[in-house]
């Protein structure tokens, strides 16, 4: 983990995805219904 935020601090757009286990379910359900408009996209 301290290797990613080193490099997160060269490349700001670097991540680690991690998969989430088929039983994780939605911390709220109404999140997913909603549209986020992002200014320049």
């Amino acid at each position: 983990m301290f290797r990613a935020l080193l490099r997160q601090r060269r490349d700001p757009e670097y991540y680690i995805r991690k998969e989430l286990p088929p039983t994780a379910k939605p911390y709220r359900e109404e999140f997913h219904d909603l549209h986020i408009a992002r200014p320049g996209v």
